[in-house]
């Protein structure tokens, strides 16, 4: 039998951050838009992603992060249009004797 389709469950993450700016000598919190990104990252993953969707040099603290698992499915046809193809990662090692 032909597999038509690949499955795959996913762990993304919703993350939800503020900017911490000081503006004539007084703190500000600046709300952003949440990033979502794969897996579940700690804070300090958390920040560094939030910290490359808005800017390296924001003073952001995270203020929640949300993870769901979902099942995602593509048509094997599909697949074999989008994906990109690579050598085979696990190679097998010899055993010196």
């Amino acid at each position: 039998m032909v597999r038509k389709t690949i499955t795959r469950t996913l762990v993304t993450t919703t993350i939800r951050a503020v900017a911490l700016n000081v503006v004539d000598g007084s703190p500000v919190v600046e709300n952003l838009e949440p990033v979502t990104v794969v897996g579940k990252p700690n804070t300090n993953e958390a920040i560094k992603a939030v910290r490359e969707v808005y800017g390296k040099e924001k003073n952001v603290s995270i203020m929640g992060m949300n993870s769901e698992s979902a099942v995602y499915e593509i048509s094997v046809s599909d697949f074999l249009k989008l994906a990109k193809r690579t050598e085979n990662q696990t190679e097998e090692k010899e055993i010196e004797e």
